[in-house]
Order: structure tokens, then C-alpha cells, then sequence
């Protein structure tokens, strides 16, 4: 346990030099190093706190502020233009990546007070979300996050776009991350009473042609009940009562 405190501070104390590099006015050449650096912090505090058993996640907390200077020095930097007319985003260009690396954490440590603040600074930057100026993997998980923060604040029309952008985004080959974000997405659509795109439902869950043919079965009922605040017809709907049809209903929830 020593030599892992040991282990850690010393990959934290490399990190903060490295922003302080990153800071300087010949930064830019070190954009990857920082975004994968950050990535990598985020992915082995969490490993080290589970196997320390750590309920605080110490490890996570003190990247807080680290991965926030990151932050900031990413969306301090300028941005240029390439020959061709495209946007030279040198140092800004990964500001989408430490955005989301500071989501993670705040998901991870409940920090939801903390999301508005990098919110604010991505919309006063004017950072385009389109696929033309970021990878669309970054701006999937972008979404995503940004999603379940409204969702979390009750910010249902916020958090179904945020959730559409990322869905629609992810290529139908990725089933796992689309099925990922369509849990969220489904909930939110169903507060707002919108039926799902069935086109586009099927094989992101991957459904039987009997299931697929009647999609409506499971989801008006669910819709109605939710749209009028009944729950005993809630129940129904996502079969926790006692019939053949609502048993048919609890069968697909549960796969589902």
C-alpha cells in the first residue's frame, strides 16, 4: 500500500509538471502527451481505488484539480487556420477530451455542482460539437455525459437532445455503447411522452421480428401511464401485475 501511495504521488507530481509545460507558450507540441496522460490518471485512479477497498476514492479526488488546470490551459490556448481552410485548433483541441475526463470523475465522486462551471467555459470558448473539428468518439462521450447531467437535474428536453446527438453519432456496429446510451435516452423520451424511432430502436436493442412488429404493445401503455400520473397503470406497463399480456410485458422489460 506504501509503495502504491509512492507510485501514485510520483505519477501525479509527473502530470502537474507536464501542464506546467503544457502552460507555456511552446505547450502545444505536448496536446497528445496531456490528453493521453489525463485519459490514463482517470482510468488507474479508479483501478487503484477499488483494489485499496478506497470508499472516499482519494485517488480520484486528488485529480480535481490537476485534470482542471489541464482543462484550462487546453481552452486558453489559440487557434489558427490550416491551409485548406479548416480550423488549426492546436492547444484547444483537446479540451473536449479533458472536459470529459472531468465528467467521468465528477460521475464517479457525485460532484454534479461541478459540471455547470465546464459547461460555461466550453460555450464561452464557442467550441463547435461537430464532427468536422473533433473525433467523433470525443464528442459521443461528450454528449453523453452532458445528457446525464441534465437527466440528474431534471432537464429532461436538455438531456434527450444531448442523448440523441450522442446515439445518432455512434455507428450502429457499436452495439454495446449505443445500447449504453439509448438506457438514458428511452427514459427521457418516455418522461416526454415521445414513442421511440422504431427504425432506429431495433437494432440498436437488437429485437426478434415478433418483438419488433409490436413495439407499441410496450411502450404506449408506458407513455399513457406516465403522461397522467397513474401508477397502478404504471405497474401494468411494465408488467408487475398478474395477467398473460403483462406478464409478456415484465418478460421484455427484464431482457431488455
Amino acid at each position: 500500500m506504501v509503495a502504491m501511495r509512492k507510485w501514485w504521488s510520483a505519477l501525479v507530481a509527473y502530470a502537474g509538471a507536464l501542464n506546467t509545460a503544457f502552460n507555456s507558450a511552446q505547450g502545444e507540441i505536448l496536446t497528445e502527451a496531456v490528453k493521453r496522460t489525463a485519459k490514463d490518471l482517470v482510468d488507474l485512479a479508479g483501478f487503484c481505488d477499488l483494489v485499496t477497498n478506497d470508499v472516499e476514492r482519494t485517488h480520484s479526488n486528488s485529480l480535481l484539480t490537476l485534470i482542471v488546470r489541464m482543462f484550462n490551459s487546453s481552452i486558453a490556448g489559440r487557434v489558427g487556420r490550416l491551409p485548406d481552410g479548416r480550423t488549426r485548433w492546436g492547444k484547444k483541441g483537446i479540451c473536449l477530451d479533458l472536459a470529459n475526463c472531468l465528467f467521468r470523475l465528477y460521475d464517479k465522486l457525485q460532484e454534479n455542482r461541478l459540471f455547470p462551471t465546464i459547461l460555461e467555459h466550453l460555450n464561452t470558448a464557442s467550441i463547435p460539437l461537430s464532427p468536422q473539428d473533433f473525433p467523433k468518439p470525443t464528442l459521443i462521450l461528450h454528449h453523453y455525459h452532458r445528457g446525464l447531467f441534465h437527466l440528474r437535474n431534471s432537464s429532461f428536453l436538455q438531456a434527450r437532445a444531448s442523448l440523441l446527438s450522442a446515439f445518432t453519432l455512434c455507428h450502429r456496429t457499436h452495439a454495446p455503447q449505443r445500447r449504453r446510451i439509448l438506457i438514458p435516452l428511452l427514459s427521457t423520451s418516455l418522461i416526454l411522452g415521445y414513442l421511440p424511432d422504431l427504425p432506429t430502436l431495433f437494432p440498436a436493442l437488437s429485437l426478434p421480428d415478433s418483438d419488433a412488429a409490436d413495439l407499441s404493445f410496450y411502450f404506449l401503455p408506458l407513455i399513457s401511464s406516465l403522461r397522467n400520473g397513474d401508477f397502478h397503470r404504471f405497474r401494468q406497463a411494465i408488467g408487475q401485475e398478474t395477467s398473460p399480456s403483462i406478464a409478456r410485458r415484465r418478460s421484455f422489460w427484464e431482457q431488455h
